[in-house]
């Protein structure tokens, strides 16, 4: 039997078969079951074809179709961005140029405290620029944040994009420090003749250095005695600092008696119970001093700054002598060239035959209430404009946290930030006397003082949730933030002017510990918890 090919079928189902052809396809197909099949077959694929071809298209959506149009300005961002702005210049304004200003007056050649105090060539080798860090902390902050907003997002960035990043990292990291020696035992000594290359950590009982150090001197001990030469700076922790020899730096003492009958190249910063700058020593540049008494006989080449209950001048001064409270008495033999001045309520003894440049200024310590004054409501302005910059930024980056933060704030668990504030201290100052967690005291310090700033933000929302209530929305969660900081920004200012003094520090301790206390309550509850256990729901207030 002959059966029909494909093409024969559907010219027949298209109707281009002639009548006598499509007449026997057709008595064909009756008793031919493989041919009826096939005509069956290319019948259904005909009629899907066809169907598909002539079915309408899919509509356009509205969105694609409307006119694009000019979207609005960010004004959220645009008001936070001016708000950290503001904050910066008040932290720069506030804290970071006074100090700049007053250690200049002290001689101290545009160096900070942070770098007298220890980051000049000592704990920190080749960290030429860490107390810029320091110094701009808050800006730091934002860094951090936006930091972990991006490795959050880290599997979207291209690999050309985390190579730069790994590059620049790379580049900003500081230089290896110079070869450091660690002594350790009852007593120290580095005998005279002897030359000993890089920096010098020692902690033991006496500690003599009659020989040559070429590096720094990190010193705690019970006395330190210095007869020989040490090419970089002095810091000690003592109760007795003898010095005859040689610092070509600066010295930083704290002590609770300090002798100084050498020479000291650069400045000196003490910290003492007693003082004294024995005829023949030599500073060449300022002094800063706290001691409850000063004994000054030798020679200082820029200014000096005294704060004491007791002081004495016998010797010379190259700048400016200022003297801050307690007893004054300038000896005959004593010489300033520059502007000598005193406050304190005593009437100071001034030798005849003293050389001054001009005559000594008393002013008595009288002090004008602070909120009578415009930089009182400016500073609690700006205060706020900072502080509710970075919590915004906290916000926006991430809100999950900031929630679980502010949720747990609002617990009175929260309160075992106390614990947290008195213990991180105490543990940091134990860390770094053990000098092998040297670095990892000095850390927690510093991320502790951080925590302690950054706590407010947390306490402000708690307290603006326990106002208007929880918030869904970025923006209304902005509000509590904004109303519970203003908040507590009113009750500090209320504060200083009902109860000038220490009513305000406490008052920010314990706003410091709560937001501490809830920082810490919200990283144990995420430790806790396990995936597949829904968190337990949040008590209405």
């Amino acid at each position: 039997m002959n059966h029909f090919d494909e093409m024969t079928c559907l010219l027949y189902l298209d109707g281009q078969l002639d009548s006598l052809k499509a007449r026997e396809l057709e008595l064909h197909t009756r008793s031919c079951t493989p041919c009826r099949a096939l005509l069956a077959a290319l019948q259904r694929e005909s009629a899907l074809l066809h169907q598909a071809m002539i079915e309408q298209e899919e509509s356009v959506p509205a969105r694609l179709l409307s006119a694009p149009g000019r979207e609005g300005v960010p004004w959220a961002w645009v008001t936070w961005l001016a708000a950290a702005g503001l904050g910066a210049f008040y932290v720069w304004n506030q804290v970071i140029e006074p100090w700049q200003q007053n250690l200049s007056q002290a001689g101290f050649g545009g160096e900070n405290l942070l770098t007298m105090l220890f980051f000049s060539g000592v704990f920190w080798k080749g960290w030429g620029d860490m107390e810029m860090i320091l110094q701009i902390l808050p800006v730091l902050t934002l860094g951090a944040l936006v930091a972990g907003y991006f490795w959050r997002r880290r599997h979207r960035l291209s690999p050309v994009t985390i190579v730069l990043g790994m590059l620049v990292l790379f580049l900003a990291t500081p230089q290896g420090a110079a070869a450091t020696e660690f002594k350790k035992g009852e007593r120290y000594s580095l005998p005279s003749g002897e030359t000993m290359k890089g920096d010098l950590i020692v902690m033991a009982g006496p500690v003599r250095i009659e020989g040559t150090l070429d590096g720094d001197l990190i010193a705690f001990c019970e006395s330190l005695t210095i007869e020989g030469h040490i090419t970089g700076d002095v810091i000690v922790f003592t109760r007795r600092l003898s010095m005859n020899g040689t610092v070509d730096g600066s010295v930083r003492s704290f002590a609770n008696n300090i002798d100084i009958g050498g020479k000291v190249n650069r400045s000196l910063m003490a910290f003492a119970e007693g003082l004294e700058l024995r005829q023949g020593s030599d500073v060449g540049w300022g002094a800063l001093l706290f001691a409850k008494s000063a004994d000054l006989a030798g020679r200082v080449g820029r200014d000096v700054h005294v704060h004491a209950d007791r002081t004495g001048l016998e010797g010379y001064v190259g700048g400016e002598f200022d003297v801050d409270g307690g007893d004054l008495s300038i000896a005959a033999t004593a010489e300033v060239l520059g502007k000598a001045a005193y406050r304190g309520r005593k009437e100071p003894i001034v030798e005849p035959g003293a050389k001054l440049a001009s005559p000594l200024e008393k002013t008595a310590p009288t002090r004008k209430p602070r909120y009578y004054t415009f930089n009182f409501y400016w500073d609690t302005l700006m205060g706020f404009a900072s502080v509710m910059a970075l919590g915004a930024v906290i916000l926006l980056i991430s809100p999950p946290a900031f929630r679980a933060v502010t949720r747990e704030g609002r617990r009175p668990g929260a309160l075992i930030g106390i614990v947290v504030v008195l213990a991180v201290p105490v543990a940091a100052i134990i860390a770094c006397i053990t000098l092998v967690g040297l670095a990892l005291g000095m850390v927690s310090a510093i991320l502790w003082l951080l925590l302690l700033y950054v706590g407010q933000v947390y306490v402000g929302g708690a307290i603006g949730e326990m106002i208007l209530g929880s918030a869904a929305t970025r923006g209304a969660q902005l509000a509590r933030l904004a109303l519970g900081l203003a908040v507590l920004r009113v009750t500090s200012a209320l504060l200083s002017i009902v109860l000038p003094g220490g009513p305000k520090f406490l008052f920010w301790l314990i706003i410091a510990s709560w937001g501490i206390g809830a920082i810490t309550l919200a990283i144990y509850e995420r430790a806790r918890w396990k995936p597949g256990i829904t968190p337990a729901a949040e008590p209405a207030i």
